[in-house]
């Protein structure tokens, strides 16, 4: 059974500030993404 490479997702919304943050690590590359959109 195939599954997304990313392990773990984790995304919260702030709407202090509208913007949102999208982060992702992936323990088999050990790299951390993260994408700040702000609105």
């Amino acid at each position: 059974m195939s599954h997304p490479p990313w392990d773990h997702l984790d995304a919260f919304l702030d709407t202090g500030d509208f913007a949102v943050m999208v982060r992702l690590s992936s323990e088999t590359s050990g790299q951390v993404h993260e994408c700040h959109i702000i609105f």
